[in-house]
């Protein structure tokens, strides 16, 4: 049984969900990461679990690197590229797959975010990584590498400015991926290559 406690009676209570459902720029922290490996097909995937700093709304990033066949993804093995070159930490996996020494690290995310309906007819949020910054500084993988100004971050937040909220239209908000392997649910049948 719970206890009444008389402090939590002046608070708020947070509302809005606990999803990320606006596109924008977000300072986030890294609260879990792992790489993924397809039983059925050479796929992987760096998965990425963060939440932002500001709000602790969280979001999900599924990136694959390597396609059904094991070649690999050009596209986000740049992102993950970025991500390390930011970070400034060398990937180290243990056993299990996990990447520890991310975790609770600060990264800059640009994010877009969509409703989709997922294979039990409910919907749920579809993130779509469009880049990584430093949070501190707001620059790129590029632009910090060759001292040039934030000019992305700057255009980021213009672009997403007047962004609305997604809303679901169904009772039930869920990250877009359908099946639970223990940590990321990736169903094989929706990976698109």
């Amino acid at each position: 049984m719970f206890n009444y406690d008389k402090k939590y009676v002046s608070e708020d209570v947070p509302t809005g969900g606990t999803t990320i459902n606006v596109n924008g720029c977000y300072e986030c922290f890294i609260t879990e990461a792992k790489i993924w490996k397809s039983d059925t097909s050479q796929s992987e995937s760096l998965n990425l679990k963060i939440k932002d700093a500001k709000t602790d709304k969280k979001a999900w990033l599924n990136l694959f690197y390597k396609k059904k066949n094991g070649e690999d993804i050009d596209f986000n093995l740049r992102h993950l590229s970025h991500l390390v070159y930011l970070l400034g930490l060398t990937p180290d996996v243990d056993n299990n797959g996990v990447i520890n020494s991310w975790t609770n690290k600060a990264i800059g995310v640009f994010l877009t975010v969509k409703a989709t309906t997922l294979n039990n007819g409910n919907q749920g949020y579809e993130f779509s990584l469009q880049g990584f910054y430093d949070p501190n500084t707001k620059l790129t993988a590029k632009e910090k590498s060759e001292n040039l100004p934030p000019e992305t971050y700057k255009k980021m937040k213009e672009r997403f400015a007047n962004s609305e909220p997604v809303e679901l239209t169904s009772t039930t908000s869920s990250n877009y991926n359908s099946v639970d392997d223990g940590f990321f649910p990736v169903n094989n049948d929706d990976i698109p290559f």
